[in-house]
């Protein structure tokens, strides 16, 4: 074949190609989708997009102001000297070698007593004497919206009666009134801690519907976690003065009695030490107070998201409708 034969040869199917592109695009172009397309399908469905953006507008309205009030409070600690073992604990070291001598065991063990305090918080022994001690039963269960006017928080009275004083419910085989889970799990909802690594500082929030009762209670339950911890420490003090004088009285060895009066000694200015500490275990950088504005979602904002979302719709079914015509055609 020669040279002019093959450069014939080859130009057969280049002009085939050229025949055939034109054909392929312009099926491609029936199928594709234009701005062109877009604009006159939006402008086609426009009154169904407006009427969805104004639906979901009336029915965020209706939510925003249908939600009820919440209001956050704050507040700000950060552990105490003696709850990093500054103090009691430098005596508590100091008695390991009188105390094996002895046979006693003081568990003086370094423990970090701030991260024990921190779950304690949520511990059903410490929340059941809470409630109990500030007679917030009522308030934390069946606590409705709260009346700015009067500054007084309401009841749901199909929760509580507030006329009889008794709990409500359908159920005869329920319990009629709540019970330590349902304290618990209530705070674990509202009561959120967070704390910062770098600085040291605990930030401790708690939400509910008054926004009184809200900084009380964050305020009380720091207060009544120092108080907690310094009782169980005090007791168990206590208790290891008593043991020790128990001993003291059974052992004759006088090397064994100096001993022991030494343990009792340092016991002491342990005890001495505990009792004296008003913030036991955190120091309050910024107190509690009363929120002067909910903390929930701006009614706005949420109206306007609502009609958002309409508008949103209406578009996503108009390129859905638009879609649709261009493949079935």
């Amino acid at each position: 074949m020669t040279k002019r034969e093959c450069e014939e040869h080859k130009a057969i199917p280049q002009q085939d190609m050229m025949l055939t592109v034109p054909i392929y695009a312009s099926r491609n172009n029936d199928e594709l989708i234009t701005i062109t397309d877009i604009i006159f399908a939006l402008g086609s469905n426009k009154v169904l997009i407006v009427l969805l953006g104004c639906f979901f507008m009336v029915l965020s309205s209706i939510a925003a102001y249908m939600q009820t009030p919440i209001y956050k409070a704050e507040i700000i600690v950060i552990p105490s000297k003696s709850s990093q073992g500054n103090s009691i604990n430098n005596i508590s070291s100091q008695l390991g070698g009188l105390a094996s001598l002895a046979g006693v065991n003081f568990n003086n063990q370094a423990v970090d007593k701030t991260q024990i305090a921190l779950e304690q918080i949520y511990s059903k022994v410490f929340l059941q004497e809470f409630v109990n001690k500030h007679n917030i039963l009522v308030p934390l269960l069946a606590a409705a919206t709260w009346n700015e006017d009067i500054r007084q928080l309401e009841i749901d009275e199909t929760l509580y009666n507030t006329n009889e004083g008794i709990w409500i419910t359908n159920d005869s085989h329920i319990k009629t009134s709540p019970d330590i889970w349902d304290i618990q799990n209530k705070f674990k909802d509202i009561l959120k801690i967070s704390e910062s690594k770098a600085s040291g500082l605990i930030k401790v929030t708690l939400e509910h519907s008054s926004p009184v009762l809200a900084s009380n209670w964050l305020n009380y339950l720091i207060t009544d976690l120092n108080q907690f911890n310094q009782n169980v420490d005090t007791q168990s003090i206590e208790k290891n003065i008593i043991y020790l004088k128990e001993q003291l009285t059974k052992t004759e060895v006088v090397g064994m009695q100096t001993v022991f009066f030494s343990l009792i000694e340092e016991q002491t200015k342990k005890l001495m030490l505990a009792n004296i500490e008003s913030d036991y275990l955190f120091e309050v950088v910024d107190p509690a107070i009363e929120p002067n504005k909910p903390a929930n979602i701006p009614k706005l904002l949420i109206i306007i998201l609502g009609g958002f979302t309409g508008i949103m719709i209406g578009v996503i079914f108009t390129f859905y409708k638009l879609l649709k015509t261009k493949l079935t055609t």
